[in-house]
């Protein structure tokens, strides 16, 4: 505000090839598209926001949906009597998958 307040000068602009032309002062004339710049690059930045809160969302249903099927794998073989071992790494590293690694999305 203090910049549109000190710059109170009037520039006229003109566009070429029309013949009309506008008056306005020279501290409104840089602040709105300033203003007009960030509002779309806030919105910019939403869209790229909502791309990675669905893939986050998915992700989510994709890991209730695997838990639901380990634990009715495991309910299957409690009741066939199986015996089920959960093993882990001693030194607390990451096995290696044999798995195709799946390309982002």
């Amino acid at each position: 505000m203090v910049f549109a307040i000190s710059n109170r000068s009037e520039i006229t602009l003109q566009f070429w090839p029309f013949e009309e032309s506008l008056s306005i002062q020279a501290g409104i004339m840089i602040l709105l598209p300033t203003f007009a710049a960030f509002l779309s690059g806030c919105l910019w930045m939403s869209v790229g926001k909502a791309v990675l809160w669905q893939r986050a969302r998915d992700a989510e249903k994709r890991v209730d949906r695997l838990q639901t099927a380990l634990e009715e794998m495991e309910a299957l073989l409690i009741k066939d009597g199986t015996e089920i071992v959960h093993t882990a790494p001693e030194d607390d590293s990451v096995p290696n998958s044999n798995l195709a690694q799946l390309p982002p999305r």
